[in-house]
């Protein structure tokens, strides 16, 4: 009896030479039979097809043709139809087959190797970003309010106690200095200028570039973009260093 599998992988992956390898010859090994075609899409609007891992980890990988997509296919096989397909929307796979157990076995395995050591964390999207920006702003305007309401409350209560039980115009001379201290180092006038920074935020997309440089995924780490995933890693990493650990030293 056929079978077949069709599964999007939750999250986003990191993918260099080693995982291909990984991935290439479990396929291969799992398979039995056939061989696999690497389908290459790059940002230059160039597609190709080769069945030479090396053309693609060899892949100069730059800006402006940096890959987008990647396609392993399984042909030559008469007893499995296999898709795996990278993309900036994560990780899709498609088997079908007349052998059902043949079908989820490889689905089994490459699915337990893409869980553990390819597929993490998603990107960051634009809805996610809006709505974690607007949730802030929303709650920094209900500090301003409630800090702004308990302000009032206080200098009423502290104004009529000091106007009906105290004769003594030092006493309301203080407490008038007071609540002019305490009115221009109030909550209220640090927090709308924190609010101002929100709808900035949500326009310029910036809470969703910085999360996206600092836990960066679907990325091909291949040629030009392995180096500059490095050095990003490790930017990142002197950077928390120094935040976390320079107050110690």
């Amino acid at each position: 009896m056929g079978a077949y599998v069709e599964h999007v992988f939750s999250g986003g992956f990191l993918l260099d030479e080693g995982r291909l390898r990984k991935i290439s010859d479990l396929i291969e090994n799992r398979s039995g039979e056939g061989s696999l075609i690497f389908k290459v899409y790059r940002g230059d609007s160039f597609s190709y097809e080769t069945s030479n891992i090396d053309d693609v980890v060899n892949e100069d990988n730059e800006d402006w043709r940096a890959i987008k997509r990647l396609d392993l296919r399984l042909v030559e096989n008469h007893d499995l139809d296999f898709d795996l397909s990278f993309s900036d929307q994560g990780v899709s796979i498609f088997i079908t087959g007349p052998v059902r157990d043949a079908v989820f076995l490889v689905f089994s395995d490459v699915k337990e190797y893409m869980s553990s050591d390819v597929i993490i964390r998603a990107p960051m999207r634009d809805k996610t970003a809006m709505n974690i920006s607007v949730f802030m702003m929303l709650l920094v305007m209900v500090v301003i309010i409630y800090s702004t309401y308990s302000a009032h409350e206080l200098y009423d209560e502290r104004g009529y106690q000091a106007v009906t039980e105290s004769g003594s115009v030092n006493e309301k001379l203080n407490f008038i200095i007071e609540i002019g201290k305490n009115k221009s180092d109030s909550l209220p006038n640090y927090w709308m200028m924190i609010a101002l920074f929100f709808p900035i935020i949500i326009a310029t997309g910036a809470l969703r570039k910085i999360w996206n440089f600092l836990f960066p995924s679907n990325v091909f780490i291949f040629g030009d973009r392995k180096k500059k995933y490095e050095d990003r890693i490790a930017l990142v990493r002197e950077g928390l260093n120094n935040s976390l650990f320079s107050p110690l030293r």
